[in-house]
């Protein structure tokens, strides 16, 4: 982690699931936390440069294969959090 505070679970969430609805063309209502990254349609170059841009956006050093070994945004969240990425 690059922040002595860890960013909001909340905030967080919600940027990943707007960038995801933006990415999809969909509102961000409709984007589902529980479904995984490939059903909700983000391919895996998309789930890569999303994670980069989170990266950026959040000042977080996130493992590259973090995102697939868990592939909701739900589980990518409490992944997060259980490393201590992000705030509850």
């Amino acid at each position: 982690m690059l922040n002595d505070q860890p960013p909001a679970r909340d905030a967080v969430q919600t940027w990943m699931v707007q960038y995801i609805a933006s990415v999809i063309d969909v509102a961000p209502d409709d984007v589902v936390l529980d479904r995984d990254f490939r059903e909700i349609g983000m391919d895996s170059a998309e789930v890569v440069i999303m994670t980069g841009v989170l990266e950026e956006e959040f000042a977080l050093e996130v493992r590259a294969e973090l995102p697939f070994e868990h592939p909701t945004i739900a589980a990518f969240i409490d992944a997060l959090a259980e490393k201590g990425l992000v705030a509850a």
